[in-house]
């Protein structure tokens, strides 16, 4: 049995949290699996998300805001730290034949 990091992925609502977990490769039909652990600690993230509890998900995680307008803006928040980073954004050409 063989063990990797990943990094999984949990959005709720205007939140994203990057999640690293452990997957489980042992040559059966069901691998890669998680550990029950980190099955949980995704569960965990996603809960806390959803109650906006942004301090607990950041414990175990680490939580972006995504707010876009026109531009991207991910904002890394909660544990006492907060970064911007912005991604400019290519129009849609469905917008533009709306006339957005």
């Amino acid at each position: 049995m063989t063990t990797r990091k990943q990094t999984k992925y949990v959005h709720e609502g205007r939140y994203l949290a990057e999640v690293n977990v452990k997957l489980l490769d042992t040559g059966d039909g069901w691998s890669p699996y998680l550990t029950l652990e980190d099955a949980y600690k995704l569960d965990d993230v996603r809960d806390a998300l959803r109650r906006g509890d942004l301090a607990s998900a950041c414990r175990l995680s680490r939580v972006f805001a995504l707010t876009p307008r026109g531009w991207v803006t991910i904002a890394h928040v909660g544990c006492g730290e907060e970064r911007t980073a912005s991604i400019e954004t290519q129009p849609n050409p469905g917008d533009q034949a709306r006339g957005r």
